[in-house]
């Protein structure tokens, strides 16, 4: 059975916003990723955005600034420390937010060039989630 998480695509010009992953964290050290995590018991996806991007970033949203977009669900096999692991996410679009960059034990955020993506080693699904919340942006 796949465990089930949100990511949130946050954007400011030609920069994207992703969490590099510290040895605390599930996945191997030096890896990107957006902010992202799995859902608590009663939490619906908006909900876990939220408490997610606040641990991770130390950014504040609300659910109305979450928005979704087309081919923002995946589901893929991610290299964890545990083992390989079925994972499906539901990536959000976060129109706005406040706060100061914060990071915590297992990720530190990053504003990241855009077109850098490419060159960067990136948790499995996230360029293409970043692609397609910019093509939504751009039609």
């Amino acid at each position: 059975m796949s465990k089930h998480s949100v990511g949130m695509i946050v954007l400011a010009g030609d920069k994207v916003l992703l969490v590099k992953n510290t040895e605390k964290s599930g996945y191997a050290h030096e890896i990107y990723g957006a902010p992202a995590g799995r859902l608590e018991e009663d939490e619906n996806e908006k909900q876990a955005a939220l408490r997610e991007l606040k641990e991770e970033t130390g950014l504040n949203t609300t659910e109305d600034s979450l928005e979704e977009f087309e081919n923002n669900f995946y589901v893929a096999e991610l290299d964890r420390k545990e083992g390989k692991v079925e994972y499906s996410i539901r990536f959000f679009l976060v129109k706005q937010y406040q706060g100061e960059l914060k990071s915590s034990e297992e990720t530190i955020p990053e504003w990241v060039p855009i077109d850098q993506l490419k060159e960067m080693t990136l948790v499995v699904n996230v360029k293409e989630a970043i692609d397609a919340a910019i093509k939504f942006l751009n039609p």
